[in-house]
């Protein structure tokens, strides 16, 4: 009964009535949310429970996770040789040596600030016992934190068809992870020293935030924000989960499945502003934000904002990629069947011409055996005299 309970007032969370203004906004993500999070009240929302990939973002489910279930931030664990071998080539943490040793509080700073993947795979060996039974407890507890379409295969959100989240259920997520002071404390740091360590022995690895909105160095600065975290992927699109304070307000955004890096945080600081103009303290006022709206044609057009996106890539719902998927399936299939046809036809013809060939001298063979009979030799000798009469 206190599961139901619990299930129904974090579902309450998306029923609470919501002010949505996506034209106005003309965000460049798919899927994006607003909230305000001490009563969970939904300020904006586009396409916000559609399925999407989540990339990286996958690891503030998976801190939140070990702040849920570690009982002393101070227990020290090892980096495996398991946790390295089930991070794929191109989402390695190179900075990290097998059989290095930190303390839990540590191993979250390298997994959120520089967005470690394989620290997310030493967290779930940690917490767990094993990557698989991690996962098992995210999907466990999904569940009772009334996520309404999220399902995960690792922690560290590299890509898979059945890895997908939605807007609403990363708000939540979001909004759960930041009531831990640690959590809040590590992702609004800008960068991070990696200490000695065992493996390790000096104090000269240094990690910066991969969220751009809190460099000063950067065009993307904006100075409320202070966090929380980024995801990348070629199929994911370019994510990230925001969290911003202003005046006491607070905020926590998250944008989906934008094309290229950028966008996500100019669309961050569209949600942000908008936020903060609209909300009193109270509640949405009747005025409305003054916020500048792109072209039909998906170009960013404002200040400091490129019209050409340098990093273009195409980005999927869950349902769109497993189409694009299937229909790639079909099409290597169909070309992998032509490429066999062609090949039995190439060496059909070999064969063929050698058993002509082989058929040919038989022939021959026969032709010459008549001509050597003698009624054969009269006959052609009197062909070549009438043939030299004529002449």
């Amino acid at each position: 009964m206190k599961k139901l309970v619990l299930v129904l007032m974090t579902t309450f969370f998306m029923l609470i009535s919501a002010t949505t203004y996506a034209d106005e906004l003309g965000l460049a993500s798919y899927a994006a949310i607003l909230v305000r999070p001490e009563d969970s009240r939904v300020l904006y929302e586009k396409h916000s429970t559609t399925d999407m990939y989540p990339a990286s973002t996958t690891k503030l489910y998976t801190a939140l996770l070990v702040m849920e279930n570690c009982k002393n931030l101070q227990d020290k664990t090892k980096v495996s040789w398991n946790a390295i071998v089930n991070v794929p080539d191109e989402h390695e943490t190179p900075y990290i040596y097998c059989g290095e040793e930190f303390t839990i509080e540590e191993f979250l700073n390298i997994m959120l600030v520089p967005s470690g993947n394989l620290i997310a795979n030493v967290m779930a060996e940690y917490i767990s016992g094993s990557i698989p039974k991690f996962v098992d407890l995210m999907n466990e507890r999904s569940k009772t934190l009334g996520l309404i379409n999220s399902h995960w295969v690792n922690p560290m959100g590299w890509f898979d068809s059945n890895h997908y989240t939605c807007a609403h259920d990363m708000a939540i997520i979001a909004q759960e992870a930041m009531k831990h002071d640690l959590i809040r404390k590590i992702v609004a740091k800008k960068g991070y020293s990696i200490p000695a360590s065992n493996v390790h022995p000096y104090n000269d690895r240094y990690v910066r935030t991969t969220n751009h909105m809190m460099r000063e160095d950067s065009h993307l600065y904006y100075s409320p924000v202070q966090g929380i975290k980024t995801g990348t992927g070629t199929v994911a699109g370019c994510n990230f989960v925001g969290y911003a304070e202003k005046d006491g307000m607070r905020l926590i955004s998250v944008a989906l499945a934008s094309t290229w890096k950028d966008a996500r945080f100019y669309d961050t600081k569209k949600l942000m502003e908008y936020g903060f103009a609209n909300y009193d303290g109270y509640g949405i006022t009747t005025c409305r934000a003054d916020i500048p709206t792109i072209p039909n044609n998906g170009e960013v057009r404002e200040q400091n904002v490129p019209t050409v996106k340098p990093e273009d890539q195409r980005t999927y719902t869950v349902s769109q990629a497993r189409v694009a998927a299937e229909a790639k399936e079909k099409a290597d299939a169909e070309a992998k069947a032509k490429e066999d046809a062609s090949k039995v036809n190439q060496e059909a013809k070999p064969q063929a011409q050698e058993n002509v060939e082989a058929a040919n001298p038989v022939v021959e063979t026969q032709n010459n055996n008549e001509a050597e009979k003698p009624e054969n030799k009269v006959v052609t000798e009197k062909k070549k005299k009438k043939s030299k009469a004529k002449k």
